[in-house]
């Protein structure tokens, strides 16, 4: 998840990148409003998206490795509790299953 939220920042600064480039192409006489606007909305979006993935998995960014052997097994629990009903996050907690 860290490597996809990097790359998501990575293309907002590149995409930014693209806007400042269409605006800049106007003092050679070539500018392109299409840059301008193509780069300022996607940049937008991945920087949000981007900033929304940050903080909703930033406490499992500081877990330390040491102090929780179990990470794997944490990552795994909180991946599947974001997508899962109430009913279902009381299955795991439980520690049963259906399998």
């Amino acid at each position: 998840m860290r490597l996809f939220i990097l790359t998501l920042s990575m293309g907002c600064v590149i995409l930014y990148g693209y806007a400042l480039a269409g605006y800049a192409g106007y003092s050679f006489g070539r500018g392109r409003p299409d840059y301008i606007v193509w780069g300022l909305s996607l940049g937008t979006l991945c920087g949000g998206v981007a900033l929304y993935l940050w903080r909703r998995w930033m406490p499992l960014f500081y877990i330390d490795p040491e102090e929780s052997p179990d990470i794997a097994k944490a990552e795994m629990k909180a991946e599947m509790k974001a997508g899962m009903k109430d009913e279902e996050h009381d299955a795991i907690d439980d520690g049963s299953s259906d399998l």
